[in-house]
């Protein structure tokens, strides 16, 4: 009865290290997967950042120039 015991226990702890072996790879990939995704996440947000910063300018010039106008009227028109 002890070798059969002893295969059991032999099965049972290669189950376990399959098990944790199979949980470590899944864990792995999809921290990568996550990683990637974040990354691109990022890149969008920085082009998006630097197509408002591209635009800012005139937008502010816009404005000065609408404050300019505002200021030139005369007070009736206001």
């Amino acid at each position: 009865m002890g070798p059969i015991l002893d295969l059991a226990v032999i099965a049972l702890s290669l189950l376990v290290c399959g098990s944790l072996g199979l949980l470590g790879w899944t864990l792995g990939v999809t921290g990568v997967r996550a990683v990637r995704l974040e990354r691109a996440r990022v890149a969008q947000a920085r082009a998006r950042l630097a197509a408002v910063e591209r635009s800012l300018p005139e937008h502010l010039a816009a404005i000065d120039q609408g404050l300019v106008r505002r200021s030139q009227r005369p007070k009736g028109d206001r």
